[in-house]
């Protein structure tokens, strides 16, 4: 599976998800919760590291980011023509 830039839409409904149960949390005085979203928050910084590593990797082996490469085609628009 070679990397898109929209893996980043799959990291950041689920920060917003992580803060309103910690704010929920915190006015609720609840230890399970707050280690809950703790546990969620370093799963989330993982995956947005994860995702971070494999754009970079993507960016070096020129398979996003590069002139003429759409994101929804793999293939250069030049090789098409």
């Amino acid at each position: 599976m070679s990397f898109k830039c929209v893996w980043y839409a799959m990291i950041f409904p689920n920060v917003g998800l992580t803060i309103a149960l910690i704010q929920i949390g915190e006015q609720l005085l609840s230890p399970g919760i707050q280690w809950v979203t703790s546990i969620m928050t370093i799963i989330l910084v993982g995956l947005w590291l994860f995702v971070m590593a494999a754009h970079v990797k993507a960016v070096v082996k020129k398979q996003c980011m590069m002139p003429g490469l759409t994101e929804d085609n793999d293939q250069y628009e030049n090789d098409n023509q």
